[in-house]
């Protein structure tokens, strides 16, 4: 009787510890994926734009500018810095026909609002137009005129005039 009592008290523990077995492989895989897992990376607050103003609205404090189809309406609010041709400005200061360029954020998920914006007369000039290469010549830089050097007899003129053809 005491050895089946016994294996009836083995066999009990035996599979409880089966049973329970997985629950506790299982919540210490969660633990540890959560240990684990990276932290989520923030969405990006601000983004860049670019682009000419088509039209100012002091009232409605908002700025068009040009679209190839369309026009895009940016918001400015107190936080805003505007800055036209390098200094610091109101939105009074900028006119139609500029080039503005910045950044924006969208704090209701709708507008774009100004967070910081510079304004001038032209846009920037462009990487590959115009501008000579690195190492190239410059095309509009003086001409540097080489002496001539004096040939063995003695003349100015380096290179042999080609002699007269005999006449016939």
């Amino acid at each position: 009787m005491k050895l089946t009592l016994r294996n009836i008290v083995f066999s009990g523990i035996t599979a409880l510890a089966l049973i329970s077995a997985p629950t506790l492989f299982a919540a210490d895989a969660k633990t540890n994926a959560v240990a684990n897992a990276e932290p989520e990376k923030p969405k990006k607050e601000s983004y860049p734009f670019h682009g000419i103003i088509a039209s100012v609205d002091n009232q409605a404090k908002t700025i068009t500018l040009k679209k190839k189809t369309g026009e895009r309406v940016l918001s400015i609010d107190s936080a805003s810095k505007l800055i036209v041709e390098g200094k610091p400005a109101t939105l009074s200061d900028v006119k139609p026909e500029f080039y503005a360029h910045g950044s924006v954020h969208k704090p209701n998920g709708k507008d774009e609002v100004i967070i910081k914006a510079s304004f001038d007369k032209e846009p920037p000039a462009k990487k590959g137009a115009g501008a000579p290469a690195p190492g190239a010549a410059d095309p509009n830089a003086p001409v540097k005129k080489h002496k001539k050097k004096p040939a063995a007899d003695g003349s100015t003129n380096a290179v042999p005039t080609p002699a007269a053809p005999a006449a016939p």
